[in-house]
């Protein structure tokens, strides 16, 4: 399963989450937008990405990415590479914490704005069905989901007009070092400039890399993990470790790294 560098979240957050990348993540909302036929956004600004208790005890929340368009509609956008338990229940707990502190005592309700939610996953939800997800409810624009399984989108042969720039986005999001194909002129702009922001924080933070590096290792052995599991075969023991080790080689990672990762001896990996 692939593991992006944009999918990382300082990355992602370099990249879009700063005033710098504010285009981009308006190109990027937009096309996603589109797709599912919400209006568009215009004129992101962003928020804090701190989402504070109302009282005490409660829990903090802290969003990927937060930010409002000039209509005060609030978009928040989020990137989840491995799969966690209850991550459906995170997002509408998330997406309930932003919407109900708009509201300053005394305020009507008409005051509130629609809260919408973007999230890019790096799994799949199931093995069918499709890899874009649009959940809302009746008589009311203010509740939104989207949920987008990269993985899935990479295998889907990309027919219709209204998915055309969400698809470029998502396959670019999963191979920014592949050229994207022919598209809008302003869409493959922005995807050069959003792969000219990638690599200019990989330039300045080089320590990111490793660090990439090893998220793509721990993102592949969940997914085989998730492949074994699914295939009915057995999780655990040695047998798995080393077919995880030979997967790791295959990514020229140090045999150091390996040992470390999967708990094999050193010289054991040597061997592979």
């Amino acid at each position: 399963m692939p593991y992006s560098p944009l999918t990382h979240d300082s990355v992602f957050l370099h990249v879009f989450g700063e005033p710098e990348g504010l285009p981009l993540l308006e190109s990027l909302v937009n096309a996603h937008f589109e797709a599912v036929g919400l209006p568009l956004v215009h004129k992101l600004q962003l928020q804090p990405r701190e989402l504070p208790p109302g009282h005490n005890g409660e829990k903090l929340a802290l969003v990927d990415i937060l930010a409002e368009d000039e209509t005060g509609r609030i978009v928040n956008v989020e990137v989840q590479t491995t799969r966690k338990p209850a991550y459906f229940e995170r997002a509408l707990f998330y997406w309930a914490r932003i919407f109900a502190r708009q509201l300053p005592a005394g305020d009507e309700y008409d005051q509130l704005r629609p809260v919408i939610s973007l999230n890019f996953l790096e799994y799949e939800i199931s093995r069918n069905g499709p890899w874009l997800h649009h959940i809302s409810l009746p008589h009311t624009s203010h509740l939104g989901f989207i949920f987008v399984e990269l993985p899935k989108l990479l295998r889907s042969p990309g027919r219709g007009s209204m998915l055309k720039k969400a698809l470029l986005w998502g396959r670019f999001l999963e191979r920014p070092d592949v050229t994207p194909p022919s598209g809008p002129a302003e869409l493959v702009a922005m995807l050069g400039a959003t792969k000219k922001r990638m690599e200019a924080y990989m330039r300045i933070a080089p320590e990111v890399y490793d660090e990439i590096r090893r998220s793509m290792a721990l993102h592949d052995i969940a997914s085989y993990k998730g492949e074994a599991f699914r295939d009915g075969e057995a999780t655990g023991g040695h047998r798995e470790q080393r077919k995880i080790a030979q997967r790791l080689k295959d990514r020229n990672m140090s045999t150091a790294e390996i040992a470390e990762i999967t708990g094999l001896p050193l010289a054991e990996v040597m061997n592979l």
